[in-house]
């Protein structure tokens, strides 16, 4: 049988990893309740002709065996596959369990994976919730309890369509607190996609304080554009090349002093205004990278120094001139 072979393989994996007792058998090895369930919910099949005898309701059993889905992505993750993973996983004395596998399948390929559990509960759980409501007398159509799915998932639950049995609301419920988990992910995923590299933030740094230079230098311009208006009413008593009579001249000369005022208070705003605290921080991070990166050459250039010293070190324990002890602690000192 296959489960039974795929088990007497994992068992003997176990045996060659030292895991389990050379003389365990299939019953006592650890993954045995997995294996028996498996067993017990394979068996689940109803054969083609005691079809016509069982309620439809009871057959619905069978979506149990949709958990093969995820057996499927074991099966087909290239990190097991991998021979240098294989290779790096026992020398780490780790195994390659089924809920790392599946995260890194999730890490690679989320937007289709949530999307798929949204279809699978949309379209799947709504069947079932939909032969339920049958079941219990109430006939809604398909595209009705698909609705529903829709908007119970969402959180929104207009109240328009509403399941009557109680296995139906059981699953509108399950599918309620599944819903915002599956929201939960969307947001971190979206973040994680909008989240800026360090090459990117560095050029997103270097427009704002390009923008913030020209903003600042145009308030500067603004302030002695003011100015030379004042000096130019204050001496010629003329606007546009008009001579204006003393009111005129005052209500003027008021107009620009509000000009200036409001120039200034600008600029000064302006240059209170701290932008190159993202540029501060993209340097900061980047500095941190590198101080890391730095940081673990060196312990690798320590570790292969020190092991250079103790080749050519130890050839003269064993020379025909023999160290003593003393001169042996003083040369691992000097190292």
């Amino acid at each position: 049988m296959l489960y039974d072979r795929y088990y007497k393989q994992e068992l003997d994996l176990l045996k060659i990893r030292h895991r389990v007792p050379e003389n365990a058998s299939l019953c006592k090895v650890p993954s045995r309740y997995p294996m028996a369930i498996e067993l017990v919910v394979s068996f689940l099949h109803v054969p083609p002709i005691l079809h016509l005898y069982i309620p439809p309701e009871l057959q619905l059993i069978v979506l149990v065996r949709t958990y093969h889905l995820f057996r499927f992505l074991k099966n087909h993750n290239k990190i097991a596959k991998s021979a240098s993973i294989r290779l790096l996983v026992s020398f780490m004395q780790k195994d390659l369990s089924d809920t790392f596998q599946f995260k890194s399948f999730f890490m690679k390929h989320p937007f289709t994976i949530i999307f798929t559990l949204y279809l699978f509960d949309a379209f799947v759980v709504g069947y079932v919730v939909f032969a339920l409501d049958r079941a219990a007398g109430l006939y809604r159509s398909y595209k009705d309890v698909t609705w529903l799915m829709v908007v119970t998932m969402t959180s929104l639950g207009f109240g328009d369509v509403v399941p009557n049995s109680v296995g139906g609301r059981v699953f509108i419920s399950l599918s309620s607190i599944f819903g915002i988990l599956l929201m939960a992910l969307v947001i971190g995923v979206v973040q994680q996609q909008l989240t800026l590299t360090e090459d990117e933030k560095r050029i997103l740094a270097y427009d704002e304080h390009n923008r913030f230079v020209k903003n600042r230098k145009s308030g500067a311009a603004r302030c002695i554009q003011a100015v030379w208006r004042i000096y130019n009413c204050k001496k010629h008593g003329r606007y546009k090349g008009v001579v204006e009579n003393e009111s005129a001249q005052r209500l003027r000369f008021k107009l620009l002093l509000h000009q200036l005022y409001v120039a200034l208070n600008d600029w000064r705003q302006m240059s209170r205004f701290d932008i190159d605290w993202r540029l501060r921080d993209s340097m900061s991070e980047s500095l941190n990278t590198k101080v890391t990166n730095v940081d673990r050459k060196m312990e690798t250039l320590e570790t292969k120094l020190t092991h250079q010293r103790r080749s050519s070190i130890m050839p003269q324990f064993w020379g025909p001139k023999k160290m003593s002890k003393n001169q042996i602690n003083m040369a691992y000192i000097r190292m």
